[in-house]
């Protein structure tokens, strides 16, 4: 990936970690920021999703089946949006997507930066941004 990658993360959290690196110059993209942040996925992340959106969908069923929440939430419906968008929050070139689409809205605030997204050491599963 790099001429230099820290294996120590200097930020973590459930779905993934950050590390600092350095990438090869060997790349138009690469040669404008030498210095990343990769943020790299946990293992499995994925499966472990779907083991828990499935332990999810048990127990939205029992409670679509008591009335007073029946009345008040459409359970089926919440838990389809709260399943699409922690699949969108793992797919790392949909994060990097919205942080162009950001950077774009966002463009003629001068105090207002977001970093570049490297593509060519994007994945879904591996996000690649300037360090700043």
């Amino acid at each position: 990936m790099g001429d230099a990658f820290d294996p120590t993360p200097f930020a973590s959290a459930s779905i993934g970690q950050v590390h600092v690196a350095r990438l090869h110059l060997n790349d138009t993209q690469s040669a404008d920021y030498p210095d990343v942040v990769i943020k790299v996925q946990r293992p499995h992340i994925e499966d472990i999703v779907k083991i828990d959106l499935s332990a999810l969908q048990i127990v939205g069923g029992w409670l679509q089946k008591y009335k007073p929440i029946r009345k008040h939430a459409n359970v089926p419906k919440l838990l389809n949006e709260f399943s699409m968008t922690l699949y969108e929050e793992i797919d790392y070139i949909h994060e990097g997507k919205n942080a162009e689409i950001f950077k774009e809205n966002f463009k003629d605030l001068t105090y207002i930066r977001v970093p570049e997204v490297i593509w060519s050491h994007t994945t879904k599963r591996v996000l690649t941004l300037e360090n700043m």
